[in-house]
C-alpha cells in the first residue's frame, strides 16, 4: 500500500492520489515500478488534501517546465463545514494547485494555486458535457498547458484562458 510519510491517509482518495503520484512519477523518471511511494509533503499541501472531498491529478502525469518536475493537483473542499445545510452547504471549492516534484527525494511542494470553481466566489468553468470536473480536467493530454473557460468568475469574466507555468507560478494568458 502507498504511505505518505507523517500523514495516516484517512480516506480512499488519498491512498489513490498516492498511487497515482507513483504512476506519473514512474513514467516521469522512467525507472521500476514503485510499489510503495514514499514521499514528503509540506504541512499546506497535506493539509489541503486531508481537507478535500476529493483529489487527483490533472492528465494523471508530471511535466518538465524550466528544469523542474510539476504536476496540477485538483483539490475539491466543502464550501461550508455543514455540508449541506444553508447557502453553500453543498457546495464546493475547486482548488488548481501547481506542484513541484523534486526529485530523487519526491518531496511535493505546492508553488502557486487558483481558484478554479467556487460556491462562496460565484465561480463557475464553462460545461457544455455535464461531466465531472475530474472528467473535464482529466481529457488535458498536454502536461503544462490547461485552458480554462469560465461561465463566471471576478476576474477573468467568460474568457478563454490558458493556465501555463512560468518561474515556478501559475500564468494565465
Amino acid at each position: 500500500m502507498a504511505t505518505i510519510t507523517g500523514m495516516h491517509p484517512k480516506t480512499n482518495h488519498l491512498v489513490a492520489l498516492v498511487a497515482l503520484f507513483g504512476a506519473s512519477l514512474h513514467a516521469t523518471l522512467h525507472a521500476a515500478p514503485l510499489p510503495a511511494v514514499d514521499a514528503t509533503w509540506t504541512s499546506t499541501l497535506k493539509r489541503a488534501v486531508a481537507a478535500s472531498d476529493d483529489a487527483f491529478v490533472v492528465g494523471a502525469k508530471t511535466f518538465e517546465q524550466d528544469g523542474r518536475t510539476y504536476l496540477y493537483l485538483v483539490t475539491q473542499q466543502p464550501s461550508r463545514s455543514n455540508r449541506g445545510a444553508g447557502y453553500c452547504g453543498a457546495g464546493t471549492e475547486d482548488v488548481l494547485r501547481l506542484v513541484e516534484v523534486s526529485k530523487p527525494s519526491l518531496r511535493m511542494v505546492e508553488r502557486d494555486s487558483l481558484l478554479v470553481q467556487s460556491c462562496l466566489e460565484t465561480i463557475e468553468l464553462e460545461d457544455d458535457s455535464g461531466a465531472s470536473l475530474r472528467e473535464r480536467l482529466g481529457r488535458f493530454r498536454t502536461p503544462g498547458s490547461l485552458w480554462l473557460t469560465w461561465l463566471a468568475h471576478p476576474k477573468f469574466g467568460s474568457v478563454r484562458k490558458e493556465v501555463t507555468v512560468r518561474g515556478g507560478r501559475l500564468v494565465l494568458q
